[in-house]
């Protein structure tokens, strides 16, 4: 398949496995290290399929797979094409590639003659951008973000006659641009996610919070019928506007705490005088079903049971007090 790019004289070829952009008169590129880094001329882009290293890539402009030294191809890696945004215009254009281990590829071609700072300067807005866009759609993985992704943005590569405002108005547009194609891609791929995929990127699902639950339940059978009202429940309570954004407060809490973003606070040990994750949690189970579930939000935050009790410490009261108050609902009905 071929789809335009900002460059006339360029030619985009995209099979299932495989990307080929070639230019006769070339790019002037910068990439991340993994993929030659550094400023320098190319002629074709490749996005290669890693596991076919036996076979031809399914291109029409290549009869063998290129050296991967060579000066004259710039190849990405990766375990194939599983999800492609491609935005162009006359000036700009985004090409987002991820597989299935959501490892993201970038490739920004831009129609101009840049010098090298001023493809330095675009290279890390390109970066900035990405990283913008992960954060603000939910996507936590900012710790691996360089480790496999990879980042290459190719101009015209002459002699450069732009004024710095023009370089400027470029480099917006190049921000603005990548952030839509990003959230294009992002909002395909199911991001960001509602608060019950907040919920499962901490590790806990429905059907945990039902074990744990019942393991403090006495006095009454436990039943299909009962794991099936209890987890009803609390899917239920996660669409009241107020427990969804009391357990994403303690969700963002906890990251903070955990990755030391809060300067001079250190809450590893869990210590006694830290009770705000507890007001957490009894707000949570006082919004569900009143003063009665704050009696049984201590029962679950004292003995944590099931996956209570692999939390962190703000986690562990905040899903405590969502079973506290959902065991009380349906004991009540």
């Amino acid at each position: 398949m071929e789809i335009k790019t900002c460059f006339n004289d360029a030619t985009l070829e995209i099979t299932p496995e495989n990307l080929v952009i070639e230019r006769e008169n070339g790019f002037l590129s910068l990439a991340t290290s993994k993929i030659g880094g550094g400023i320098r001329s190319t002629h074709r882009i490749l996005n290669l399929n890693q596991n076919d290293s036996g076979k031809k890539p399914q291109s029409s402009y290549l009869e063998e797979k290129p050296d991967r030294n060579s000066m004259e191809n710039t190849i990405i890696s990766t375990n194939g094409i599983d999800k492609i945004l491609h935005l162009t215009n006359e000036e700009i254009t985004v090409i987002i590639l991820a597989d299935k281990a959501f490892n993201l590829n970038y490739i920004v071609l831009i129609c101009a003659d840049l010098n090298g700072t001023s493809l330095v300067n675009i290279f890390k807005d390109v970066l900035e951008s990405k990283l913008n866009t992960l954060t603000d759609s939910g996507i936590k993985r900012l710790e691996d973000v360089s480790r496999h992704d990879e980042v290459i943005v190719a101009c015209r590569g002459g002699e450069t006659t732009l004024e710095e405002d023009e370089i400027t108005k470029i480099r917006f547009k190049v921000r603005e641009q990548v952030q839509e194609a990003s959230f294009k891609l992002f909002k395909n791929m199911g991001y960001p996610p509602d608060i019950l995929g907040h919920i499962e990127s901490t590790g806990v699902k429905i059907s945990d919070l039902v074990e744990a639950g019942m393991e403090l339940v006495v006095g009454v059978e436990r039943t299909e019928e009962l794991d099936l009202k209890l987890a009803e429940q609390l899917l239920k309570s996660l669409e009241d506007l107020n427990v969804a954004t009391l357990i994403l407060a303690g969700i963002r809490l906890e990251e903070d705490l955990y990755l030391k973003r809060i300067r001079g606070i250190d809450v590893e040990d869990d210590p006694a005088y830290l009770y705000s994750d507890e007001v957490l949690g009894m707000a949570i189970a006082n919004q569900i079903a009143g003063t009665k579930a704050i009696f049984n939000f201590k029962r679950y935050d004292e003995e944590k049971p099931g996956v209570i009790g692999k939390l962190g410490p703000v986690l562990d009261d905040v899903f405590a007090g969502l079973l506290a108050g959902c065991m009380s609902r349906i004991f009540e009905e």
